[in-house]
This record gives structure tokens, C-alpha cells and sequence, in this order.
């Protein structure tokens, strides 16, 4: 807190940035829900921590939506006290508005639920070449 007050800032929003390629977190949807779930531990602690100073988001693995990150989501809101969710701009290159994300996206917009799209380098430009021109993480990275 001591960085917020010196530089006169009341409140800050704090998202975990975490991506759930298999290449970074191996293991199978269990391992990673796991992961999840003591991610969001600990940002909800660091929001009751901050005493209304920070503003945490929380995170799911996508790619088990229907295998308990769905549940993981409704805790984090309901029983945690997070605001929002924070995820990376593609699932193992995969980009987040393909059809078998859409069971999160409804989620999201039936819980009313921000959702925090983290920049990240696409895996390949040939599928979605328009993806080049915007050169996200290093737009992402300047701006800090």
C-alpha cells in the first residue's frame, strides 16, 4: 500500500496474468483447476489484505470449462469476493472467440462478470493474419 500512497493512487485493479498453454502448465484440466483454485485463493486474500485498496480479478483454465472451471468461476464471485476474471488473448493458440468458448463468454455475461483479455503473442499469424498488425505484447508492454 505503501507504493499506492506514495504515488496518490486510491484503488488499484490487480489481475493475475496467467496463461494455461500446456507448454507452460503441463498436466491434465484437474492439475490446472488446482492451480486455479490457489491462484484465486491468494488474490482474494490480497484484496481482503489491501482492506478495499485492490480490486482482484480472478482466473480458470478455458479449456475445462465444463470439467469444473465453470464452478471455479461462480466461487470466485460468489464466494470469494473477486470482480472479475483475467484471461490471455489466445488458449494454446487458440483464439477466444472460437464456438467451444462460448459456454465461458455466456457465463460471464449472465454473472455479469468483467472479463480481462491479457495480451499475449499469438502462436502462428497464418490463421489470423490481421493479429500481425497489432503486435500486442509489445503495444501491451510500451504502455506501462
Amino acid at each position: 500500500m505503501e507504493q499506492l500512497d506514495r504515488n496518490g493512487i486510491a484503488l488499484q485493479v490487480v489481475t493475475p496474468q496467467y496463461s494455461y498453454d500446456s507448454n507452460l502448465l503441463p498436466g491434465d484440466v484437474a492439475t490446472q483447476l488446482a492451480y486455479a483454485k490457489v491462484l484465486n485463493n491468494s488474490m482474494a486474500k490480497l484484496m481482503e489484505d489491501s482492506k478495499g485498496r485492490l480490486i482482484a480479478a480472478g482466473t480458470i483454465p478455458m479449456a475445462g470449462f465444463e470439467q469444473g472451471s465453470r464452478q471455479e468461476m461462480e466461487r470466485i464471485i460468489k464466494t470469494l469476493g473477486l470482480k472479475a476474471i483475467g484471461v490471455v488473448s489466445n488458449m494454446n493458440g487458440k483464439p477466444l472467440d472460437l464456438p467451444e468458448f462460448e459456454p465461458f463468454w455466456a457465463q460471464a455475461a449472465e454473472m455479469g462478470i468483467p472479463v480481462y483479455i491479457h495480451p499475449n503473442n499469438p502462436v502462428s499469424t497464418t490463421g489470423r493474419s490481421y493479429e500481425a498488425e497489432y503486435d500486442l505484447i509489445h503495444n501491451f508492454w510500451v504502455a506501462l
